[in-house]
């Protein structure tokens, strides 16, 4: 029984720690420099990811690299997202064909949040990955012939997580040793007073 008793001890703190380690991994992916979200200007980067509409209802996934090509062949786009698209079937949609606009790049996977602000005003925000190993999101706002940037986040992934592991890893150690040392100071109290009662 005591056995048992020692293993599942073992065995939740081990958890404690890894998910200490992925918390404290997570936040300082996220606070690492090149993966924040980028104040973006008047001219957005090659890999901006954007939602042209052609024809009044068919959605087309494009990056800012290919856009120019695209609006040429398309003089009747709209950066305005239809009022009553459905969300699922538009981010569906882009999902399934992002890479058929955009030779020679990665497919992208995410979905895409709209807000209305004015009869030709949208907000819009686009949350998702180029192929596996690069977030790419960004915000701006749409308007019927152009966007206004807002921001853009893109950076290889697992570069940032193997960056992130090490410190964490350090980081980690530093709380649990602090814990452990409370952990014996209060036992070694209760063993004192304890021993000075009787």
């Amino acid at each position: 029984m005591r056995v048992v008793k020692l293993f599942l001890i073992a065995l939740a703190m081990g958890i404690l720690i890894l998910l200490t380690w992925l918390g404290v991994s997570t936040a300082l992916m996220r606070f690492r420099k090149g993966t924040e979200k980028r104040i973006v200007g008047p001219s957005p980067p090659a890999m901006f990811p954007m939602v042209v509409i052609v024809n009044g209802r068919d959605p087309h996934f494009l990056y800012q690299r290919n856009l120019a090509g695209f609006l040429g062949a398309h003089p009747d786009f709209t950066f305005l997202i239809p009022a009553g698209m459905d969300e699922k079937s538009l981010n569906a949609k882009l999902n399934a064909t992002s890479d058929e606009d955009n030779p020679g790049t990665d497919q992208w996977f995410g979905s895409v949040k709209s807000r209305r602000i004015a009869a030709d005003r949208q907000e819009l925000e686009l949350s998702g990955w180029s192929g596996e190993d690069y977030p790419n999101s960004s915000a701006y706002e749409a308007r019927p012939k152009e966007i206004v940037p807002h921001w853009h986040q893109y950076y290889f992934g697992p570069g940032a997580a193997m960056a992130s592991c090490l410190p964490a890893a350090a980081i980690t150690l530093g709380i649990w040793a602090v814990i452990a040392i409370l952990i014996v100071i209060r036992t070694r109290r209760r063993s004192r007073s304890s021993g000075a009662d009787s």
